[in-house]
């Protein structure tokens, strides 16, 4: 998902998204709202569902631990001109070649890792259907690592399935198949994790009050983002 200070119709670009990214990194925590990228809405939107869509927030920071296995990290996308990201962490490290990372609503991991520099923070609470809840300790981190793992095995069954389609599926008119495999892996990782989202989320993550929140982290930049 991603982050930026302006309005729904004045997204910043180019340099405008640099000088954010290094106002936020100054800044030490603030508040991100969701919303999906004007450059793909339809696709950004569901980037990552059941968790988060537009309309939600998270509070990150940069205090404390580095995102790791199933963290909601906040980061520029490289791929995306500097485009602010919510993903999730399913591998690698900062210290390696960088965080893998992943939306819980996509078939497959993101193309390139996170890098030290990329990285704004670690998502320590969210905000879904007007609700907050710490996602930062406990039983909430328990439940993340959970959704990671289940992501990152479909993501995998996702790539794989994809020589089966090229031999076995049906051909679309253009002679590309139609991946019949991939979908039913991204369909079950769906279902997947809306049933454990139902089942558990809210035995996990502490409600909080959402005016501890904006006084512990609205002092910073607000920010808008994915």
């Amino acid at each position: 998902m991603t982050a930026d200070s302006g309005s729904a119709g004045d997204r910043p670009r180019g340099e405008a998204r640099a000088a954010l990214f290094e106002a936020l990194r100054k800044a030490g925590a603030g508040i991100a709202d969701i919303y999906a990228d004007p450059d793909e809405p339809g696709r950004d939107a569901r980037s990552m569902e059941p968790h988060l869509r537009p309309g939600d927030a998270v509070a990150w920071s940069v205090a404390g631990l580095a995102p790791a296995f199933g963290d909601l990290a906040l980061y520029a996308d490289s791929a995306r001109s500097g485009l602010l990201v919510v993903h999730r962490v399913v591998g690698g490290s900062l210290a390696g070649r960088g965080l893998l990372t992943k939306g819980d609503g996509r078939p497959e991991a993101d193309e390139a890792p996170v890098a030290a520099g990329a990285l704004v923070g670690r998502v320590v609470a969210i905000r879904c259907r007007g609700d907050w809840f710490d996602v930062g300790r406990g039983g909430a981190r328990a439940y993340a690592r959970l959704i990671a793992a289940l992501s990152s095995f479909a993501g995998g069954a996702f790539r794989a399935l994809a020589p089966l389609d090229r031999v076995f599926a049906p051909r679309r008119a253009d002679g590309r198949p139609l991946w019949i495999a991939r979908r039913l892996a991204w369909w079950l990782q769906h279902a997947a994790i809306r049933i454990v989202k139902a089942a558990l989320f809210r035995v996990c993550h502490r409600r909080l009050d959402a005016g501890e929140v904006v006084a512990s982290f609205g002092h910073a930049a607000a920010t808008r983002g994915t």
